[in-house]
């Protein structure tokens, strides 16, 4: 075997959450990390692909809440790194109807226990009040609108250029990224040796330790290594871009909005393109995500336009860029696994979670299920599996110490 075909830990997906994966394993120590990506990069075609995301503390599970909290530090480090702004400081405007507003509770409770320095406050009853209030441009109907607050220390990041400032950093600092590198195969066996296949270059690639992050395509690689088959679902997103009227300013926050009428939607102001605000919705018809176009989701833009028309006085209900992206998860929590859905008896030398890479911790010493326990996912994370097959007193050097104090 070629010394330059043997690695000790392969990443498999180059977007967000892979390129993290790649970093975190060079800062930790790792020496040999190659990542490979299917497409040529960049590209639109991955889940995490997109210019700007929201960032908040407030989840109904406390288990999000905390991986929000403590990644924070490592977007500030990347930006000091990188000398880049990625982060921007932008309020979020979260509302709810009466069916709904229990999930913001659940949040508003779970910034206060565990964030405690988060600048949040709750609109004043009658909400649809308040708010026309502090921002005449927005009129809620009272029967979507039944509570909302405002989070004054949430953010958003700036996705695309935080994955291309990774990948710089990743071939800075020792690591190799291949894209136009199609998995086809990968096989686990006994003796600390992990082969991954690749179409692209018909190559065969070795190591002690591989990473999948490949988010719509997860299920198949996980299939692949014989981890066993989870209920991994993509759904398609259709993001629409709405422009500001003439003469007239949309508010500058971020908006969460949950109702029976319009289900569950977001929005980012006017950051990406002048005069454009960013909505999408956060659920999609099934798709394959190999043929994701070809299923139609109007649906869910048709109650985007409707929400736009009915609470947004500034802006234009027709959207003017439309564009798609994909999500993953097994249900609405975005939770990859939890105690209720365990479907799988893994060995412990096969580890399962769904995580953000700067929260892996000495996992050696946890069993499979305490790891899914132990690292629920968040909705915008990418499917991460862990498959360790060096013996456990070795294993430590490819993890990642949590170095990460609390915000």
């Amino acid at each position: 075997m070629s010394d330059s075909n043997k690695w000790d830990t392969i990443v498999i997906g180059g977007g967000i959450m892979g390129s993290w994966t790649a970093v975190q394993l060079l800062r930790a120590g790792v020496e040999k990390v190659l990542l490979l990506e299917k497409f040529p990069l960049p590209h639109t075609r991955g889940s995490s692909h997109g210019a700007t995301r929201i960032c908040r503390f407030g989840y109904p599970q406390d288990h999000q809440t905390i991986l929000a909290r403590d990644s924070l530090q490592d977007w500030f480090w990347l930006q000091q790194e990188s000398g880049q702004q990625i982060i921007r400081e932008t309020p979020l405007l979260w509302t709810a109807d009466a069916k709904n507003e229990h999930e913001m509770t659940h949040a508003l409770a779970n910034i206060k226990n565990l964030c405690p320095q988060a600048r949040v406050r709750v609109f004043e009853d009658p909400a649809v009040t308040s708010i026309s209030q502090e921002f005449p441009q927005l009129t809620f109907p009272s029967e979507i609108c039944a509570s909302a607050m405002l989070d004054n220390s949430a953010y958003v990041l700036m996705a695309d250029k935080i994955t291309s400032l990774l990948r710089t950093w990743i071939c800075q600092h020792g690591g190799v990224i291949k894209d136009g590198m199609e998995v086809q195969g990968i096989q686990v066996d006994g003796n600390e040796d992990v082969a991954v296949e690749t179409q692209g270059q018909s190559q065969k690639f070795h190591a002690k330790t591989l990473v999948i992050c490949a988010g719509a395509w997860a299920k198949p690689f996980l299939e692949m290594a014989g981890v066993g088959t989870l209920p991994l679902q993509p759904v398609k997103i259709q993001v629409a871009y709405f422009q500001e009227k003439p003469g007239q300013k949309h508010p500058h926050l971020s908006q969460i909005h949950e109702s029976s009428k319009y289900n569950c939607n977001w929005s980012i102001p006017s950051i990406e393109y002048p005069g454009l605000v960013k909505f999408g919705p956060h659920q999609g018809p099934a798709i394959n995500p190999d043929a994701r176009d070809a299923v139609d989701a109007e649906g869910e833009l048709k109650k985007l336009r409707e929400f736009v028309a009915e609470t947004c006085q500034a802006l234009d209900p027709t959207p003017k860029i439309v564009e798609t992206c994909m999500y993953t998860a097994p249900d609405s929590n975005w939770d990859l696994l939890s105690e209720k859905s365990w479907p799988l008896g893994l060995k412990e030398e096969k580890f399962l979670t769904n995580c953000q890479p700067c929260l892996l911790q000495d996992l050696h010493n946890l069993s499979s299920k305490q790891l899914a326990e132990k690292f629920r996912s968040m909705w915008y994370l990418s499917e991460y599996v862990h498959i360790e097959t060096c013996k456990k007193n070795t294993t430590s050097r490819a993890m990642l110490k949590d170095e990460i104090p609390p915000v």
